[in-house]
């Protein structure tokens, strides 16, 4: 990586950010169902047009009850969603915001990012790129393009961390420099040439 290229670095948000994000664990526990079977439930139900806002909550919900055959609850996505943030990289954002261009490219779904903007847990970022609002998810690459247009650089001037290999190695596939983000301190070492001290 060329430090002196970089000009925008584009954060994850659930698992990098904030942790305690993944409520699908205590939802299928909820509901009674292993965790596979709620994992299939919620593909067929278009979780996927969910996340890039293809698809309302109410539709999701409607057809995740028919498949579940019982009232799923309407706040089954919230119920659990306590974000707690990462201390270590608000601290690696809030230095490396000093000298770089820092973004969210977040997957989510509305009513996580509802909760997250009532919360301000965005406001550590000038901008936040969130599939439901854009209408595309990772690892589409052409989420990745779809930000690197909207902020006027190329791959090699983009930095990307997210927690998920394969969203890490899209990104790479492209040219974007990728951080697979395991914890807050070994990011602080991976960032440590960009931050400023």
């Amino acid at each position: 990586m060329d430090h002196s290229q970089i000009k925008l670095i584009i954060f994850d948000v659930g698992g990098v950010v904030y942790g305690r994000t993944n409520v699908w664990r205590k939802a299928a526990q909820e509901l009674g169902v292993s965790y596979r079977k709620f994992n299939e439930y919620a593909t067929l139900s278009g979780i996927q047009g969910f996340q890039r806002g293809l698809i309302s909550q109410e539709y999701f919900m409607k057809v995740f009850q028919h498949l579940t055959h019982h009232r799923t609850p309407e706040d089954l996505w919230t119920r659990f969603f306590d974000p707690a943030p990462i201390p270590e990289t608000i601290d690696v954002i809030e230095r490396l915001k000093k000298r770089f261009r820092v973004v969210a490219g977040t997957n989510t779904v509305t009513p996580h990012y509802e909760v997250h903007t009532q919360r301000e847990d965005y406001a550590i970022f000038p901008k936040v790129y969130a599939s439901h609002l854009i209408h595309l998810a990772k690892p589409d690459p052409q989420f990745y393009t779809h930000i690197l247009q909207a902020e006027a650089v190329s791959p090699v001037e983009s930095v990307f961390i997210d927690d998920s290999i394969q969203n890490v190695e899209s990104a790479l596939k492209l040219g974007i420099h990728a951080i697979h983000f395991t914890e807050g301190k070994a990011l602080q070492e991976a960032l440590s040439p960009l931050l400023v001290y």
